[in-house]
């Protein structure tokens, strides 16, 4: 089949997704963690179509169990590339 996404090459073990049914904005953790309790974890947002917009270092905390929140969106300002708070 074809590919919907690429990780970041920084990336690792895609294992949390959530999607904002607004706008179809796909986030996904991961969960690398070693052997000797170092990790590189990342919280990844994609678009509709795939494209990464933001990503979001969480070193050697796996982002799991991920779950959208629509209450919560709105709150942030707009410098925040988590946040959206063009809806009141």
């Amino acid at each position: 089949g074809d590919r919907f996404i690429a990780l970041p090459t920084e990336a690792n073990f895609p294992e949390g997704l959530a999607v904002d049914p607004s706008n179809g904005d796909l986030f996904v953790g991961t969960f690398d963690v070693q052997p000797d309790g170092s990790g590189s974890n990342f919280l990844l947002r994609y678009n509709r179509a795939g494209l990464l917009l933001d990503q979001l270092p969480l070193g050697v905390v796996p982002a799991t169990g991920l779950a959208f929140n629509p209450r919560d969106r709105k709150k942030g300002d707009s410098s925040d590339p988590w946040c959206d708070d063009d809806e009141d």
